[in-house]
C-alpha cells in the first residue's frame, strides 16, 4: 500500500498495510490512549482519601468448617456491605466519632471475602479518612451483633485482624487499572486506525471505479 489510495489494493492487510496504516493514522493511535489515561490520571489525582481495616465475623451457627456457599450464615454475611452503608452504622460510627451523623453515609462501604470483611472508610482529606475508619473499627464488633444478629441468638465473634492504617488517596489498585486501561485503549486506537484507513480506501476505489464506468461511457 502507498502513502495514497491504490485503485486496485487489496483490503486484506498484511504486516507492511498495518504499519503504513498506523503511521498515516498516528493521531488516532495516540489520541485514544492519551485521552483514556488523561480522564483516569486526573480521577485518580482527585480521588477521595480511603482508610481501611479488616475483621473475621463469625456468626452464630458457623462452626468454622468450610463448606459450601449457600451455607445460611455465610449467606447473611453478605448483607454486610449494605449494613456498613446503612444510616443505622452510620449513627453508631458518628457517635463515636463525634461528628455530625449527616455526613457519615456513603463515606463507608465493606466487602467481604469468606468470612474476612473489610470495611473502608472515605474522606476528603487523611485525617478525615483515618479518623472515620478509627470509629468505625471500634464499633464495629457491637454493631455486627446489634444489626445482624437475631434477638436472643448467640452473639458473633468479631476479632479486627488489621487496623485502620495509614489513609490513602483512591484505590490500592488505581495505577495499575490506569496502566491497564491505556494499553487497551492503545490497542483500540490502533483497531480505529486500521477501520478508517480501510474505510477510506473503500471509499476510494468506489469512486475510481465509477469514474472508469462514466469515462468508458
Amino acid at each position: 500500500m502507498s502513502q495514497g489510495f491504490a485503485p486496485g489494493r487489496d483490503l486484506d492487510y498484511d504486516l507492511r498495510d498495518i504499519l503504513l496504516a498506523l503511521r498515516r493514522f498516528w493521531w488516532l493511535v495516540l489520541f485514544v490512549p492519551i485521552l483514556v489515561g488523561g480522564i483516569l490520571t486526573v480521577r485518580n489525582l482527585t480521588a477521595d482519601y480511603q482508610a481501611s481495616f479488616s475483621a473475621t465475623v463469625l456468626l452464630p451457627g458457623d462452626t468454622e468448617i468450610p463448606g459450601s456457599s449457600e451455607r445460611p450464615e455465610l449467606m447473611i454475611l453478605d448483607d454486610v456491605g449494605p449494613v456498613v452503608r446503612s444510616d443505622a452504622f452510620a449513627a453508631l460510627v458518628a457517635a463515636e466519632a463525634g461528628v455530625d451523623p449527616a455526613a457519615i453515609p456513603g463515606t463507608l462501604d465493606a466487602t467481604r471475602y469468606s468470612r474476612v470483611v473489610t470495611v473502608t472508610a472515605t474522606g476528603p482529606d487523611a485525617v478525615t479518612a483515618e479518623h472515620i475508619a478509627a470509629a468505625a473499627a471500634t464499633v464495629f464488633p457491637d454493631a455486627v451483633n446489634q444489626l445482624m444478629v437475631a434477638q436472643g441468638a448467640n452473639p458473633a465473634t468479631v476479632q479486627i485482624i488489621d487496623g485502620p492504617g495509614a489513609a490513602r488517596k483512591g484505590s490500592a489498585d488505581q495505577w495499575r487499572v490506569t496502566v491497564l486501561a491505556t494499553i487497551v485503549a492503545a490497542g483500540i486506537g490502533c483497531f480505529l486506525a486500521l477501520l478508517l484507513d480501510a474505510a477510506l480506501s473503500g471509499v476510494a476505489r468506489t469512486a475510481l471505479a465509477r469514474d472508469g464506468e462514466l469515462s468508458t461511457r
